[in-house]
């Protein structure tokens, strides 16, 4: 179990434990977590790893900023010839 499933997993049960008391559809469920977890602004670094059919990979690392209601910047890291690429 690596560390985010574990985070995950200490949460379910702590928000669950609490609420136990009452009952919710599937829907419900997933509608409480993403009002949780929905950040009005963030900062992340991300690996992407992209896997070709013909079994050769590549991958790329990314700084992403996020900001409600303006949008999602992502600049290139890794590899150098992709470093400075925004979308």
């Amino acid at each position: 179990m690596n560390k985010n499933n574990v985070i995950a997993f200490l949460f379910m049960c702590g928000y669950f434990g609490t609420l136990s008391a009452q009952t919710f559809d599937g829907n419900k469920i997933v509608s409480e977590m993403d009002r949780r977890l929905n950040f009005p602004e963030c900062r992340m670094v991300i690996r992407i790893i992209d896997s070709k059919a013909s079994g050769t990979t590549r991958e790329m690392k990314a700084d992403v900023e996020y900001l409600e209601n303006v949008g999602t910047r992502l600049e290139f890291t890794e590899p150098a010839r992709d470093k400075g690429k925004k979308s």
